[in-house]
């Protein structure tokens, strides 16, 4: 999964055949990873004597599910969501009807990880571009069909395991609503004691927000977020956020803290010339 981005980065005149074989091995090399961990948590859940209900918790889901591979379940749920829309891409192309079918069961083994990944932001984003943007791209019938029975199975999938599980639905229907509710912040000494100890992204965004407005046009400098952020934290009292060092947890303040407006402008300049490129190269991958 890193070896391939790289190549894409210094392949800066790559020819079309070669940019199809490395997508292509990108995309079976997630498919791989997905199919170990979904073989690794059907094992334990064999060997539990658990029922799916029962099994469906934060204990075997989330960072739990990718621990096997060591790796961040939010990290590893972009890799699957680009997989999957590489996957879909290639579904809609002239091509063979049993790679085909290959293709489209293993898109469906990318949702099932998605759902047990159970990154919200993620899982959102990957409905959104599916409903919201990708028809753009799509010009014919065929190709809605293709779109429309893909966004079935996908929202049954994500349907089937949030019903399931109710580590999943509170989190998707609880937590976010707590985690972006302001605590009252009172006054910066030790008599301020918030919910979770600053475990929420929204006091975590306001210590953020006053880093930025103390320095709006230059910063605080370059790897300067955790440290200044720590100052904050302990300033508001948020213990939770000291213990577990935590950053701002969203990359435009985190852009706003290190470079200022000016960085954030620029950040914001950069993801509009790609979806410009992308718009006019008519290329939804990109």
């Amino acid at each position: 999964m890193l070896f391939i981005p790289l190549m894409f980065f210094l392949g800066l005149n790559i020819q079309h055949r070669h940019f199809l074989f490395l997508l292509r091995a990108f995309y079976f090399s997630v498919l791989g990873i997905c199919l170990y961990l979904i073989g690794v948590s059907a094992e334990q859940f064999y060997h539990s004597g658990l029922e799916i209900k029962e099994w469906f918790v934060g204990d075997n889901l989330y960072h739990a599910f990718s621990k096997p591979i060591d790796m961040h379940a939010i990290f590893l749920s972009l890799y699957v969501a680009l997989a999957f829309f590489v996957g879909l891409n290639w579904l809609l192309a002239k091509g063979q009807l049993w790679k085909k079918i290959i293709v489209f069961v293993s898109n469906i083994v990318l949702v099932f990880t998605l759902a047990f990944l159970s990154s919200r932001v993620v899982i959102i984003s990957v409905l959104a571009v599916l409903f919201l943007v990708f028809p753009f791209f799509m010009a014919s019938l065929r190709q809605r069909l293709i779109l429309m029975t893909g966004g079935f199975l996908t929202l049954l999938i994500f349907y089937f395991v949030i019903k399931e599980s109710s580590f999943i639905s509170d989190r998707f229907l609880n937590k976010t609503n707590d985690e972006v509710k302001m605590t009252s912040f009172l006054r910066p000494d030790s008599t301020y004691n918030p919910i979770n100890g600053g475990a929420t992204r929204a006091d975590r965004w306001y210590c953020a927000l006053e880093l930025i407005r103390e320095k709006p046009l230059t910063g605080h400098g370059t790897g300067s977020e955790k440290d200044k952020l720590m100052e904050k934290y302990q300033k508001y009292n948020l213990q939770n956020a000291v213990i577990n060092k935590y950053d701002s947890h969203n990359q435009y303040l985190a852009f706003g803290i290190k470079t200022g407006l000016p960085g954030i402008i620029l950040f914001l300049i950069a993801i509009v010339c790609g979806f410009y490129i992308a718009l006019r190269a008519r290329s939804f991958l990109y």
